[in-house]
């Protein structure tokens, strides 16, 4: 699998299109203190290497190895020298976006205050988040994956609990999105992006 830049290009519209749909959630859901709290995005770059975990982690579960994930770490730190692709960096940011207002915002605080059970919704949100990215048919094959992206909803509405602000998990989950993007952007173009000449990835 690989993500073409040219091919991510022709879908930035619908992405800011869905952004700016999904924006008066912001307003009609009445807990607007995650959004005016701006004090997490203090600690960026915490936020950012715990995306480059996150990454790290999501090849754990995954692919069951840890050396593979030690790997996938030290190689998600080379995307700040040597990938160049502002298309991917904002398809990750707006597909963040999008589903943090859906899954955590929204969805969280409305079942935060329907069942005034902190875990329950977020057991709940995050396993809705699960079943939403894997978009195969359901299969044992299938399962590290849905427990890849369930692990990463509880950690994106943890992470919304304990800073009472949207932000960190905007970021953590973009910059999860954008680095598994650079590393799988696609050869030819990655030649192109990166100014190495024939140097591959």
């Amino acid at each position: 699998m690989s993500y073409s830049v040219s091919k991510t290009q022709r879908t930035l519209a619908g992405r800011y299109l869905a952004v700016l749909a999904l924006l008066p959630l912001a307003w009609l859901v009445p807990h607007h203190e995650l959004i005016t709290n701006w004090r997490p995005l203090v600690a960026l770059p915490l936020w950012m290497l715990l995306g480059h975990l996150a990454t790290s982690g999501s090849y754990l579960v995954t692919g069951f190895s840890p050396r593979g994930a030690k790997g996938l770490f030290i190689g998600s730190l080379t995307i700040y020298r040597s990938r160049r692709s502002g298309v991917h960096l904002q398809a990750a940011l707006t597909t963040a976006i999008a589903e943090e207002l859906v899954f955590r915002y929204a969805a969280l605080m409305a079942l935060l205050g329907w069942s005034q059970s902190p875990a329950l919704s977020l057991l709940a949100t995050s396993l809705v988040f699960s079943v939403g990215h894997v978009h195969r048919r359901p299969s044992l094959r299938a399962l590290p994956r849905y427990l890849d992206y369930f692990l990463l909803g509880l950690l994106l509405g943890g992470v919304v609990f304990v800073t009472g602000s949207i932000y960190p998990a905007i970021i953590l989950h973009a910059m999860r999105n954008y680095i598994l993007r650079c590393l799988l952007v696609s050869r030819e173009e990655y030649l192109g992006l990166s100014g190495e000449g024939g140097q591959g990835p």
